[in-house]
């Protein structure tokens, strides 16, 4: 899979940050955590993002063989 990824980081931003929430609202809901402010999860998000944009492809990478391998999961869960 040779290609040139660009994302825009305000984009990478608003669906890291909701995905985070829906994560901490489970976790929660499951009381394993106390309840994070909005504004909390929106600094861990860009905290997060300038940590990956440190790391480079290599975060981008990472990312794709973990979906990737996700997707094959859920297949091989569907299939037996």
């Amino acid at each position: 899979m040779d290609g040139s990824f660009r994302f825009h980081d305000a984009d990478v931003e608003r669906d890291v940050s909701e995905r985070l929430e829906k994560i901490l609202s489970q976790a929660e809901s499951l009381s394993r955590m106390p309840h994070i402010t909005l504004e909390e999860i929106n600094k861990y998000t860009r905290e997060a993002i300038a940590d990956a944009n440190k790391q480079g492809n290599i975060a981008l990478y990472r990312s794709l063989v973990s979906y990737i391998t996700e997707i094959a999961f859920k297949k091989a869960l569907e299939s037996h």
